[in-house]
Parts: C-alpha cells; structure tokens; sequence
C-alpha cells in the first residue's frame, strides 16, 4: 500500500511558501487552506479572480472565518475530533 500524499506548493507574495492542504468553494467563495511544511503555522485564504488572475486575499471578517473553518471541519469532522483530544 502507498500512503505517499502529493500536495501543491504555492508561494505567496511575501515569497513564504505553504502547501495547499484543501480547497472547499461554498455559494460565497472559494477558501484556500494552507499551511507551512515545517511548523504549524496554518493560513487561511479566499480565492478572488482579479483581471484573470486567481489571487488569494486574506479574510479579516471573523463571521467569514468562522463560515470557513466550519466548512472545513464539516468535510473534514476526523480532524476536529482529533484536534480536540
């Protein structure tokens, strides 16, 4: 058996680089999960599409950081179960 994952890479613009852990679109956008492959450090984003480009915009609404980390742990429920043990 192969548990060998592939994750994307992206770089951001502050020239950090995260790998991809999820991507969930719901009616009011698509949120990117990312994080950093050498520490914990987990970054949550909004995909927007800017003059054809996709750009990844940081949320400063708490509602809509809340909306999608539920999104994420609702496709994901294994991870909040173990997040809270």
């Amino acid at each position: 058996m192969n548990d060998e994952v592939t994750m994307n890479e992206i770089t951001l613009d502050n020239g950090e680089n995260y790998l991809v852990l999820d991507k969930i679109s719901s009616a009011k956008a698509t949120y990117v999960y990312l994080a950093k492959e050498e520490n914990d450090d987990i970054l949550l984003r909004k995909r927007n599409v800017v003059d054809g480009t996709a750009v990844l915009d940081q949320l400063d609404d708490l509602q809509e950081i809340r909306f999608a980390f539920s999104l994420f742990f609702r496709k994901h429920p294994e991870l909040l179960e173990e997040s809270l043990s």
